[in-house]
């Protein structure tokens, strides 16, 4: 094994064989529920589609129900068959959990959660193009409409107090990213695809999560931002409903505020884990907001007609600036890869230079997290430093609500502390970490 600076070889990756591990109940249980709500959904929905070859769907299913079986059954992992141009290089990590493993085939429970968790993903994108109608179609669309409307009025209650602030006020930056942060707590993947969204005025929260929130480094980003009004931020994104507000909020206000020039959207190109953000969410969320927010998904939107003003304002404006290319949405592939993050810069090495240019990247949410530290059993006093394992091409915090028992960067005591106080403390994302590194490793 490689050696890190404590001394320690890398710690071995998190797996489902483990049944003390939160991988295990996920890979045996919330995953299949997943496959579950997209199977009932196409079915319940495929009238709806309007497939030019209806009986296409029989073999979709048929494949995602197959898909579910092999999972729960520990079979081996089967290699990618379709014509995606990403194939080859599942089929090549697939060699390499092989050879990880030192067997001849890597099974659902055997191996890294991290890798077998992003194949079930991907092996839910095979099945959809077996039908010609379905390859682009975004199975968990209709869920992330509903989380967005199940949080509209928090949703117009940050806009709106949003624009009663200041610019430039370093206080307000530090109130964003502690919403951006705590918005991650509405992710469908951690639920197995149950709406969770906020109920009540999300300033308020910041308070209320105060004492979760167990590493605090917004200061010191807030730092980095100061210095200068010409940044480049990138913003690798996580959830869409409430914490894409949350995020746009917080680019709105970079930019208005002349603490950024511009700010690039790092998102998923592919439907991925039930909540995560594709290009087409940002532009249904815009066009939403631009109509004040009418479209019939819930009842409740017909008392909406007070908060459409702040909508529109908000929708406008941010669609001006993907128009006039302040802010740009990138789906890049490698975020839908299975690999963590210390491989971006032998495996895709543009990116990783991209990446380089900016002044600051953002990394939102859980399964970022798991890929920044590799998925790996470190231990919590570990510094986050070292569990990046010398993937820093350029000052990055991540802002993550715990929802995998995988943590870095405490103080001594702090997890026995926080495990005195909350047995589920891991992986119910109740807990939250803002952490920078902020030294660029060349």
């Amino acid at each position: 094994m490689a050696s890190c600076a404590n001394g320690r070889g890398v710690p071995e990756p998190l797996t489902p064989k483990d049944k003390n591990s939160f991988a295990y109940p996920t890979m045996k249980d919330r995953v299949p529920i997943i496959i579950c709500k997209v199977i009932d959904l196409l079915y319940r929905d495929r009238i709806n589609l309007k497939l030019s070859k209806p009986d296409e769907l029989k073999d979709v299913i048929g494949l995602m129900s197959k898909l579910r079986q092999e999972m729960m059954t520990n079979k081996p992992l089967c290699k990618i068959e379709d014509n995606g141009i990403d194939a080859h290089l599942w089929n090549e990590y697939l060699e390499r959990l092989k050879a990880e493993n030192n067997e001849e085939s890597v099974r659902w429970y055997n191996t890294r959660w991290l890798s077998v968790e992003c194949f079930v993903y991907r092996r839910l994108l095979e099945a959809m193009r077996k039908s010609a109608d379905l390859g682009t179609f975004d199975f968990f669309g209709k869920q992330k409409c509903e989380a967005f409307y199940g949080s509209l009025k928090a949703i117009c209650n940050l806009l709106i107090a949003r624009d009663s602030w200041p610019l430039k006020d370093p206080s307000k930056v530090e109130g964003l990213i502690k919403i951006s942060l705590w918005g991650n707590k509405c992710d469908l993947s951690i639920s197995a695809g149950s709406s969770q969204s906020f109920h009540h005025d999300p300033m308020a929260q910041i308070d209320e999560f105060k004492s979760r929130l167990l590493v605090d480094d917004s200061k010191e980003v807030i730092d980095i931002i100061k210095l200068g009004e010409d940044m480049l931020i990138d913003i690798i994104m996580d959830n869409a409903g409430f914490e894409m507000l949350s995020d746009l909020c917080l680019a709105d206000y970079l930019i208005s505020s002349n603490f950024a020039k511009r700010i690039r959207f790092r998102v998923k190109n592919q439907p991925w884990f039930v909540s995560d953000t594709m290009p087409q969410d940002f532009d249904w969320v815009l066009n939403e907001m631009c109509s004040g927010a009418t479209n019939d998904i819930q009842s409740e939107k017909s008392e909406n007609s007070d908060i459409t003003p702040i909508l529109v304002k908000y929708g406008e404006k941010w669609k001006s600036y993907l128009e006039d290319g302040i802010w740009s949405i990138h789906p890049d592939p490698f975020w839908t890869y299975p690999h963590d993050y210390s491989l971006m810069k032998s495996d895709d090495k543009l990116l990783y230079q991209t990446l380089s240019e900016a002044d600051l990247l953002i990394f939102k949410g859980d399964l970022n997290y798991r890929k920044l530290v590799g998925d790996l059993n470190w231990k919590p006093t570990d510094t986050f430093k070292e569990s990046l394992q010398g993937f820093h091409p350029a000052p990055l915090v991540a802002l993550r609500t715990l929802k995998a028992d995988v943590v870095t960067g405490l103080s001594e005591g702090q997890a026995e502390s926080a495990q005195s106080l909350d047995e589920k403390w891991l992986i119910n994302g109740e807990w939250g970490v803002i952490q920078l590194c902020p030294v660029k490793i060349c």
